[in-house]
């Protein structure tokens, strides 16, 4: 580019040196990753330039940004750029300070901050006034922290003995282990403490029910005893119920708990002294977690080893490993950090990487899941949906070519698809391209095809399936032989109802609280008629309670009524169909997952009843109300749905609302707090369905794309696994700053 004059060129070069600034702003000029900590919950980092900065769930103040506010990504804590180490354990954080001070916030139940408090902090407070702290090591229950003069300091939980000074009495604040000056590094794994003196003599204490001390017994210790004779050790790890340690020589050792392969011996036999494993002797760094071992060799590869389940091993599979595999094939590795099922490590370029589970955010990347979408998130790209339904934590659906598609938890197999397996993102149930309607329940499913067949698979604990047996089915089977059945909905408690199209009702399953309507409290493992109307058109069964509409649009409830979920204006168990009031205009009903209900008249208005716990009926208070009351005035509602303790409702403009109960997010509006009247959706208009899940909400736009938010730990949103198996970058080198320095422009 040319300027055409000195004017010209002086505002484009000050126009494009303010966008360098906006674009990097916050950030100090090339600043690497220099220390990381991660756990269940967050991550936290320091960066070369002395600045700490932290992501994740936020619900005790881990985050120490002064607020409760969940991060999805990195942001700055403080202005302060002096902080030299950090540690996480939980929904706490510590760090160290480059003059010696001790600094720690989040969670502070039982006084495990160690400020001599019990409150939370949600920013940096001092612990104490020394200027002497040098290294830090905790657990979720305890701290273990060492001094520049080579003493050891605990505080915290102490069950088992673990803070070492001879009691099992929790501290507050840190309290002296013994009078020794010589420890030079330490472990905390979940209740037993570890350390190494500068003389390499090991020593450990706590609880020892798995060996996990190492001194060849499963006898707690309440004061540090010496680990054998060996005078070598240099580097010590402890993960829940067992510890890793490494020797001057470069060999690796591993005792205690081995249930998920975790001491790398090729077995599942605990061990109550230090083992060898292998023979290599070029292993530098190591870190623990609940049940597996991140590790680093002198040539920078990286290795890993035992519970796998999140992918928190990094070779890209959730298989357990029993014995040290590489992860990847880079050898840049330099620090590694791991805690709960999470991972990050930083490369000889200062880059952040991460991998493992992401259910709190804590991986700092927007492109995988999180266990709980606050706001809506498609689900997959497809746009050919036409019906749903969603269950407890799981998610069926059909496309407009009739095949049947399943997400989320799979436990007792109901997705259907022949296994038991969770699935991260819609998979097809079979080949058939016959579904017409689907309803997924709490632990089962059922379906019924164009010819007119019922079909059911899942758990079968209270016959519920209606196959005559208990037995679960990981597949739809189908059910009997008519060939005239209508619509279906599966109970939240193993009851489940079904009409054909001669206006029949028909039940099964379990009848504990006459749910079945047919004046009885006697399960049934097979469908049997309920009266002898023939009037119904149609019915929804809820956590014990069944609602029913009849042709002359009357509302009709039974079952379970303690929370006036019936809406008879008691709160008697009804064994029998209940006429609801004298009205006949209702056109829609939906039984709640719990204990509450929704309804839709013929003139727009939206009626609740119910548990009122969480405001959800929406009238200011949190009294169960026994009989429908009006959601406010609005008359343009459409369609509406009740999950556990929170509804969700579509007005005839095309906009979604909610309301009630929000602690994973469930109402979409970009929070977690309760509403106890409708809120806005996001302001898309063209919103045609919704279906509530227990604790988080699907619905379908006009243009057949699907939509979900709130509880996501299974799956049952269909956005994708939320957790990373591979790791990937995070934080990336900063831009070369020195590009934007003043240049010829025009020569």
């Amino acid at each position: 580019m040319r300027c055409q004059s000195a004017l010209n060129c002086t505002r484009w070069i000050c126009l494009f040196c303010l966008f360098s600034c906006l674009f990097y702003s916050g950030q100090s000029s090339a600043a690497t990753v220099d220390q990381a900590a991660t756990s269940s919950y967050h991550t936290v980092i320091i960066k070369s330039d002395g600045t700490l900065w932290a992501w994740g769930n936020n619900k005790k103040g881990q985050l120490g940004n002064g607020t409760t506010t969940d991060e999805e990504t990195p942001i700055q804590i403080g202005q302060e750029i002096t902080w030299k180490s950090v540690h996480t354990a939980g929904r706490r954080t510590f760090a160290i300070k480059q003059n010696g001070t001790l600094w720690a916030w989040g969670d502070n139940t039982s006084g495990r901050l160690g400020d001599g408090a019990t409150i939370d902090r949600h920013s940096p407070v001092q612990i104490g006034s020394d200027t002497n702290w040098a290294n830090l090591a905790a657990s979720t229950n305890h701290v273990i922290a060492l001094k520049t003069d080579g003493t050891l300091w605990a505080w915290g939980y102490n069950y088992a003995g673990q803070l070492g000074d001879s009691t099992t009495t929790e501290r507050d604040t840190p309290v002296p282990v013994g009078f020794d000056t010589n420890w030079k590094s330490i472990a905390a794994g979940g209740y037993h403490s570890l350390a190494i003196k500068s003389n390499g003599e090991l020593w450990a204490w706590g609880d020892n029910g798995q060996g996990q001390l190492g001194d060849t017994t499963t006898t707690d210790r309440h004061e540090p005893v010496k680990i054998g004779s060996d005078t070598n050790w240099k580097n010590i790890t402890a993960g829940h119920l067992f510890t890793a340690a490494t020797r001057t020589d470069g060999t690796l050792w591993t005792w205690g708990y081995n249930y998920d392969g975790q001491l790398g011996d090729s077995t599942t036999t605990e061990k109550h002294s230090p083992i060898k494993i292998g023979s290599e002797t070029n292993w530098q760094t190591i870190s623990a977690s609940i049940s597996h071992v991140i590790a680093i060799k002198n040539n920078g590869t990286l290795w890993g080893w035992g519970d796998n389940r999140r992918g928190q091993l990094g070779d890209g599979t959730t298989t357990d490993r029993y014995e040290p595999g590489q992860i990847g094939i880079n050898n840049t590795w330099q620090f590694i950090s791991t805690d709960g099922l999470t991972c990050v490590g930083i490369d000889t370029e200062g880059q952040l990487l991460a991998w493992g589970d992401n259910g709190k955010g804590q991986l700092g990347s927007l492109s995988i899941p999180t266990d709980q979408e606050l706001i809506p998130i498609q689900t997959g790209s497809s746009n050919n949906w036409l019906a749903m339904s969603t269950g407890s934590y799981h998610t069926l659906a059909i496309k407009n070519d009739g095949t049947l598609w399943g997400w989320g938890s799979n436990g007792g197999g109901k997705l259907g698809d022949g296994t038991e397996i969770d699935r991260y993102t819609p998979t097809q149930i079979g080949s058939n391209s016959t579904w017409q309607l689907v309803t997924a329940g709490s632990s089962y499913s059922a379906g019924i095809q164009t010819d007119g067949t019922l079909w059911t698979w899942g758990d079968n604990q209270f016959g519920n399936l209606g196959d005559s047996t208990t037995q679960k089915s990981i597949v739809p089977k189908k059910i009997g032989n008519d060939t005239n059945w209508k619509a279906v909905s599966c109970g939240f408690y193993g009851h489940t109802v079904a009409l054909k199209t001669n206006g029949t009702l028909w039940a099964w399953g379990r009848n504990d609280l006459g749910q079945f309507g047919n004046n009885s409290t006697t399960d049934s493992f097979v469908p049997i008629q309920i009266g002898t109307d023939t009037a119904w058109s149609s019915v929804s069964a809820g956590y014990r309670h069944t609602l029913a509409l009849k042709t002359n649009h009357s509302l009709w409830a039974w079952g379970g009524n303690w929370n006036g979920q019936i809406g008879d204006g008691s709160i008697t168990n009804r064994h029998i169909p209940v006429m609801i009031g004298g009205d006949t205009d209702w056109v829609l009903a939906k039984a709640g997952k719990y204990v509450d209900s929704v309804a839709v008249k013929s003139n727009g208005s939206v009626w609740v009843w119910g548990d009122n716990e969480f405001g959800q009926l929406a009238d200011g208070s949190t009294v169960d109300q026994h009989a429908p009351q009006q959601v406010g005035t609005s008359t343009n509602w459409l369609t509406a749905n009740a999950g556990y303790s929170h509804y969700s409702a579509i007005k005839t403009d095309g906009t979604l609302w909610s309301w009630g109960a929000n602690w994973s997010g469930q109402l979409g509006d970009g929070t977690k707090n309760d509403r106890s009247t409708p809120v806005k959706v996001g302001s898309d208009t063209n919103w045609q369905t919704v279906f509530t899940g227990s604790s988080s909400t699907i619905a379908k736009k006009s243009n057949g794309e699907v939509w979900g938010w709130g509880d996501n730990e299974y799956g049952q949103l269909g956005c994708g696994k939320i957790w990373q198996e591979t790791p990937i970058v995070i934080i990336k080198k900063d831009f070369p700053w020195n590009m934007f320095l003043p240049a010829i422009i025009n020569k």
